[in-house]
């Protein structure tokens, strides 16, 4: 089984404590990452790290279809649709750990890839060590 694995994000220190009680942000870390000669896929993420404080506190990396066009530079996204997610929290499991989560069936020419973060209404701590690469596979 051929595949090719692309790194998503280098070990990264997120840090988003300071966000407001109940609030929330997004960070994009690809646009169009091509992907229309994969047939499947698999989100691998590891914890080097974590504090994460009350529920619903989470960090969520999720990857959308997307097909950009040359001739409006709108984002054309259907963010209804997560192809895949791993989320990290209070709850998951302490580090060093390793998360994934499976793309049977990758049909999209391009993935968006973002990281969800939500502050829990009682704010807190909210930071973790986090890398990640995706697994593309041809047949």
């Amino acid at each position: 089984m051929a595949g090719t694995i692309i790194q998503l994000m280098e070990q990264r220190h997120l840090d988003f404590s300071s966000l407001a009680p109940g609030a929330s942000e997004i960070v994009t870390l690809h646009n169009a990452l091509p992907v229309a000669c994969y047939k499947s896929a698999l989100l691998m993420v590891r914890i080097h790290s974590k504090d994460i404080g009350n529920s619903p506190a989470r960090f969520l990396l999720r990857l959308y279809p997307t097909l950009p066009s040359k001739s409006d530079g709108r984002q054309f996204t259907n963010t209804g649709l997560a192809l895949a997610d791993v989320e990290v929290n209070g709850a998951t499991i302490g580090a060093p750990a390793y998360l994934h989560d499976e793309i049977p069936a990758l049909a999209a020419a391009y993935l968006l890839v973002q990281i969800h973060v939500e502050q829990s209404t009682a704010g807190g701590s909210l930071s973790a060590q986090l890398s990640a690469e995706l697994l593309l596979r041809e047949s």
